[in-house]
């Protein structure tokens, strides 16, 4: 709350404060950075990056509408970082004494240098989050414990028994063992999305052609065919 205050008032005494200058080059950057940011959150930036941490796509991913809103909302304040050096620069303008006004020729160069680094710094945050969230479901994984969810994907230890001799099992990704469990991460696409822990990879085989039984962790063995 208190960011989103300092954000509003900051940049109302900059917008006011703002020359014919200043407006195109402030204006636009900061247009296009919520252009930017809006799109993102519509396409789940965040779990583009969390699938493709995976080597998943997306579309890999069944994830609800509410979640991928609420990612939305979590990466739209992420971004919204960005806004904190200009609501800074408004209330120093407000204080004249504390800063001197530099040429419209000056800030028509710099401000929109400064927007574009200040973007890059938080779509780095973002990548981070997802990476972040990533390494905490591979960790788990490789100790056998339950995997934290990541908005609305929820891996969980799963027994996968082929209904068709395993010969036969179209598979993608290394050869599909049975006999032990693979973290799910669902149904999408009409395959069953998994990842492997010893092989540290994923692999999708047909839905139609396995069954998915909850397992209760790691070490358990698995009726397999």
């Amino acid at each position: 709350m208190a960011v989103v205050v300092l954000v509003v008032v900051g940049l109302g005494m900059l917008v006011r404060q703002w020359s014919w200058g200043e407006w195109v080059a402030w204006a636009v950057p900061l247009a296009a950075t919520l252009a930017v940011s809006t799109l993102a959150a519509a396409g789940s930036l965040l779990h583009a990056f969390y699938a493709d941490g995976f080597g998943l796509t997306p579309g890999d991913l069944d994830v609800p509408p509410i979640w991928k809103a609420l990612a939305a909302v979590k990466l739209l304040t992420l971004t919204s970082l960005a806004l904190v050096p200009p609501a800074l620069w408004g209330l120093a303008r407000h204080r004249h004494h504390f800063y001197a006004t530099p040429g419209e020729s000056f800030n028509f160069l710099l401000w929109p240098l400064m927007i574009l680094l200040l973007v890059a710094a938080v779509g780095q945050l973002v990548l981070e989050t997802a990476e972040e969230a990533v390494d905490r479901t591979t960790s788990a994984a490789e100790r056998g414990t339950d995997p934290p969810p990541f908005f609305g994907v929820h891996p969980e230890w799963t027994c996968v028994e082929p209904v068709i001799p395993v010969g036969r099992l179209p598979v993608e990704g290394p050869p599909l063992d049975p006999a032990r469990p693979y973290l799910s991460f669902g149904v999408a696409g009409g395959n069953a999305v998994l990842w492997d822990a010893e092989a540290g990879e994923a692999v999708k085989v047909p839905a139609s052609k396995v069954r998915l039984v909850p397992a209760e962790g790691a070490d358990q063995v698995c009726r397999g065919v």
